[in-house]
């Protein structure tokens, strides 16, 4: 049973059973949340789901049934204009309030919506349903116009009450502008996360791409290539998918860096990378492992067809016219390895594809070796 921290008696009482009924329900939902608020208990939500409920089930009745009565009785237009804005601001709040209800877990976050519903249930019932209820009063028992029924409704010399109406006016005003806005300092809040989110990302993507790529080149480096590689040991394991790798190194690319300097060497590196990007498959990755050493990534590929890859790959840099390098005549030393359940680890597999490389550098290079289990 809710604490009646909010007492309901003759005060709030405008004179008809319905308005009154649906009165009670609203105040009995206000020392409900107000017995929320200032419990130390945790606040469930599913509680807060149910109160959000419960209030919007009485908005669309109790506002029904006084919008109908301005209608029924035709209440001056500068009444029923203002009541309806109020049921309008409230409806908008209310809304707004509960919209994401994990938000009133936080207990500063209910106490604002204990705030706000404890002052405009005062306010509302005192004032603007009190006076609602006696224009339709001097309409139906004193035969007034709807037009004199709210020029004496406006009238009425409530001395004790005046003052405190007033001031409730103002305490409602003043809590609607807080609440529009904090919600407004929260979206301001919400749009900041979201820009430093996309910036976080961003940075992180570069990031990423500095962790993974290759300066000289643009290629994914010798990072990208352990990761990539351990996926082949994963996808054997699991699937039993072969995969193989192509280890390429530059045949005398030393004595371009040592006769025509680091510039000369930079650009042959960038042509060979372009050169593989271009003729290899489009499942195929091209990586720079560092220096002059190269490894193409062949997933779904066992080792004849990495074999065939080297092959043509040598094939079409001894014959290459393209280039146009009057220092360094294009040659590949390539070596293959496949992923077999003997390679343990990326470092096994780029090994064996090492040892395969050399056996081709030491036959003159230009040539494509397999690795040897």
């Amino acid at each position: 049973m809710s604490q009646n921290f909010f007492k309901w008696d003759n005060d709030f009482k405008t004179g008809n059973e319905i308005v009154d009924s649906q009165h009670f329900t609203l105040v009995e939902m206000t020392n409900n949340l107000l017995g929320i608020s200032i419990n130390n208990e945790p606040i469930e939500l599913d509680t807060i789901k149910k109160v959000g409920t419960q209030l919007s089930d009485y908005v669309k009745e109790h506002f029904s049934t006084e919008e109908g009565l301005m209608k029924k009785y035709l209440i001056d237009p500068r009444h029923s204009e203002e009541h309806k804005q109020y049921h309008e601001d409230f409806t908008d709040e209310v809304t707004n309030l509960f919209k994401i209800p994990e938000k009133l877990l936080d207990p500063e976050q209910i106490n604002n919506v204990v705030e706000y519903l404890t002052v405009w249930t005062a306010y509302h019932i005192l004032d603007v349903d009190k006076r609602l209820i006696r224009q339709i009063t001097f309409i139906t028992e004193d035969g007034m116009t709807p037009e004199d029924a709210y020029k004496k409704g406006e009238q009425v010399n409530e001395v004790s009450a005046e003052p405190l109406l007033k001031s409730l006016k103002v305490l409602y005003l003043l809590v609607s502008k807080k609440n529009i806005e904090i919600e407004l300092k929260n979206a301001e809040l919400e749009e900041i996360v979201k820009i430093r989110t996309a910036e976080l990302y961003e940075a992180n993507k570069k990031l990423n791409q500095m962790v993974f790529k290759d300066i000289l080149t643009g290629l994914p480096n010798r990072r990208y290539v352990m990761d990539e590689i351990q996926k082949f040991l994963n996808n054997l394991d699991r699937y039993r998918v072969p995969s193989s790798i192509l280890f390429i190194d530059v045949d005398k690319f030393k004595a371009v860096n040592d006769n025509y300097g680091h510039e000369n060497g930079d650009n042959v590196l960038k042509w060979i990378a372009n050169f593989l990007s271009k003729h290899v498959r489009k499942t195929d990755i091209v990586c720079r492992l560092g220096g002059d050493e190269f490894v193409v990534l062949c997933s779904n590929t066992d080792a004849e067809g990495a074999l065939a890859m080297g092959k043509k790959l040598n094939e079409l840099s001894n014959n290459n016219d393209e280039h146009q390098f009057e220092l360094w005549k294009p040659s590949l030393s390539i070596g293959v390895s496949t992923i077999t359940d003997f390679i343990k680890s990326p470092s096994d597999l780029l090994k064996k594809a090492d040892d395969a490389m050399y056996i081709s550098k030491n036959n003159g290079g230009g040539m494509t070796s397999l690795s040897i289990d």
